[in-house]
């Protein structure tokens, strides 16, 4: 059973993937997280206005449910980076936390692997 408090989180996240799509040609990825961890009262960010009390912590996702998709749809890393239109050690570094997917990939992983955008959070924002 889900509680009310990880609902509110939920629509918050898909909130903010709606908001991504819009401004995907105004604002860059980890701009918006920072906006997102801070409308969650993560502590450890910036201000969204850019104050800066304290650096942002580079933020780990849990992306165990992504590999597994792409298995299960491409088989290999290798040929979902093809598909993908990146290089697979560009995927490895991202599905390691080294960098972040732009909402760009986001959108276009959900075509390939054909995830329902209800799922994105379950997929790019587990932690």
């Amino acid at each position: 059973m889900i509680t009310s408090g990880i609902k509110d989180i939920i629509l918050i996240v898909k909130y903010q993937i709606l908001v991504l799509r819009k401004l995907k040609n105004s604002l860059d990825y980890q701009n918006r997280l920072v906006v997102l961890s801070w409308q969650l009262g993560n502590p450890n960010t910036t201000s969204c206005c850019g104050g800066g009390e304290k650096p942002m912590e580079k933020i780990k996702f849990n992306y165990s449910k992504l590999r597994g998709r792409i298995t299960e749809k491409c088989g290999t890393q290798q040929a979902f980076a093809k598909l993908l239109g990146i290089a697979e050690c560009t995927l490895t570094s991202k599905l390691n936390g080294y960098t972040y997917f732009t909402q760009e990939e986001i959108y276009r992983i959900m075509e390939i692997l054909d995830i329902n955008p209800e799922e994105v959070s379950l997929y790019f924002f587990a932690l």
